[in-house]
Formats: C-alpha cells, structure tokens, sequence
C-alpha cells in the first residue's frame, strides 16, 4: 500500500482493529540517518506539503497498543492519503509508531494493518477502524474481508480483498459473533455441537455433542 508517496510492507492482523505505519523520524532516531531502508516494512515520512517531525509528534495524544505477545507500541494519529492501485483514498487516519518495546530486545517493529472488529467495551475510546473509514469514504460497500489462497505452506500466499459481498446458497449458515466472557478483546461463537478435525493432523475427528458450547475464533491458527 502507498500512503503519501511512501510505499509500505503491512503485516496484516485479524485479531486487532489497529492500522499504524512506523514513523521515520522515530526509527532513525533509534538506529541512525539511514536506517528505513533495511526496514521490512519500510518507514513513513510527513510530505512535504504537510510535514511533521518527532518532536511534534510527541506533544500529541499517545495512544498505547499492547499484544498478547507481550509487546506494546506508542501511536499518535495522522491523517494521510491512501493509494490502492488506480484508487485514491483522502484524509485517512491511522496511526504512526513513535515507540515499540520490540527494538529493547533487538526485534524490528513493524507497519500493521488490523482487519478485526473493534473493542465491544464501550466504556474504552477506541479507533475509527480502517475498514470503517473506507466504508464511509465510499471506497467498498462492506467491512468485509476475504482471504483467496493460492499457496499454502509456511505462510501462505493470495490475495486479500476488502468489501467483497460474501455469497450465500441454500447450504450457508451464519453464525453471529459475541465478546467472549473469558477472554479479553476474544470474539466467539455459540454451537450445540461440534466435529474437531485439524488439517495439518492424521488424528481422528472428536466429536462434542453437548450444548451452548462457546468456541473462540482464531483466524491465526488451524
């Protein structure tokens, strides 16, 4: 994805509603003039018809991000231009990395595209998600995501798509998503019962017939 002329590597999370760039002005201050270009995702830098440094950024709102990994990231927001192919998204805000607790133990931090739902906790000031602002700036009719794989091995490879109308036929079933009870910022299901088979084991399928059986998604694991 481009954004304000800067071409970005994101790494794409399910699991969390957070879309943030890494700041170049905060990783060079960390590794040295220079550094962004031996980033993975590459770093983001203000243009020059709207710039900005780290020391005005830091007099801003910071928004902290924590991961169940245990590591957390320093936001403040901003907003920029988003160019996808031939469109052109205007006034986008997201959040630009001025912190990361992975560079204290050695680990490049990265560009993050969050693709999950927002947090349920009203009580909790949460941030517009991306798929939100697209829907609103007219750019898909959905926030809807689907993942087409092309090759799947240690990783996979395909093509993400964005507001895609999700088909249905006569054997569809639609399961609603709740918070779950038993863990934070968790979406689960209700089933009556369930068949439990992983594609990467030869182990039977178990079956689970009981009631009200509450399973938690994770699209990060089979």
């Amino acid at each position: 994805m481009n954004f304000d002329g800067h071409n970005i590597n994101l790494k794409v999370d399910t699991g969390s509603s957070e879309t943030y760039l890494v700041y170049g002005g905060w990783y060079e201050s960390v590794y040295g003039r220079g550094s962004c270009k031996d980033l993975i995702s590459g770093c983001y830098f203000c243009p020059p018809t709207d710039p900005c440094d780290l020391d005005t950024l830091l007099t801003q709102r910071i928004h902290k991000a924590i991961y169940i990994g245990g590591h957390s990231v320093m936001l403040v927001k901003r907003k920029v231009t988003l160019e996808v192919g031939e469109r052109t998204v205007d006034n986008l805000e997201i959040g630009l990395m001025v912190g990361s607790t992975l560079v204290e133990r050695g680990l490049q931090p990265y560009a993050m595209l969050g693709l999950g739902l927002p947090r349920l906790d009203p009580t909790v000031e949460a941030e517009t998600p991306l798929l939100e602002h697209l829907v609103s700036a007219g750019e898909i009719p959905h926030s809807t995501i689907s993942i087409h794989v092309s090759k799947l091995s240690r990783g996979l490879s395909g093509q993400l798509v964005l507001g895609e109308t999700m088909p249905q036929s006569q054997d569809t079933t639609l399961l609603p998503l709740q918070e779950a009870s038993y863990y934070e910022d968790t979406l689960d299901v209700v089933v009556s019962a369930v068949e439990v088979r992983t594609s990467s084991s030869s182990s039977p399928m178990m079956e689970l017939p009981e009631v009200d059986i509450n399973m938690g998604i994770d699209t990060g694991a089979d």
